[in-house]
């Protein structure tokens, strides 16, 4: 196996669903190939994963409120997270900033070494 194809097998732990919808543009794609080639796809569970520890009980509009970290970015690498047991949503409430039902979001005991060993 050529080194590039081995850099890629081991580009993220995720689970085996693509990153942009089947009918989404090809730009969107594109975007996710990039995400997941770069490993930013991981970088950035990894740094939602620790905001939710940090302020765990918050939706995902206070998380980027409270951290600084685009919201849908929040979003997109909550679904991972709680596809990966890291983290789990709670009973829906009223968000401080939109006033919408949303779900809360909470660290389980699961560490991040146990989900995904050597990330």
């Amino acid at each position: 196996m050529s080194e590039q194809l081995s850099l890629l097998s081991k580009a993220a732990p995720r689970p085996d669903r693509p990153l942009a919808a089947r009918l989404d543009p090809v730009t969107s794609h594109l975007a996710a190939v990039e995400v997941r080639v770069a490993g930013s796809e991981i970088s950035q569970a990894r740094r939602v994963w620790e905001a939710i520890c940090r302020t765990p009980g918050l939706t995902g509009l206070e998380l980027a409120h409270a951290h600084g970290i685009d919201r849908y970015i929040i979003g997109r690498r909550a679904s991972l997270l709680v596809s990966s047991g890291l983290i789990a949503q709670g009973k829906p409430r009223r968000d401080r900033h939109s006033g919408r039902m949303a779900q809360p979001l909470y660290p389980t005991s699961r560490a991040w070494e146990d989900a995904w060993p050597g990330w």
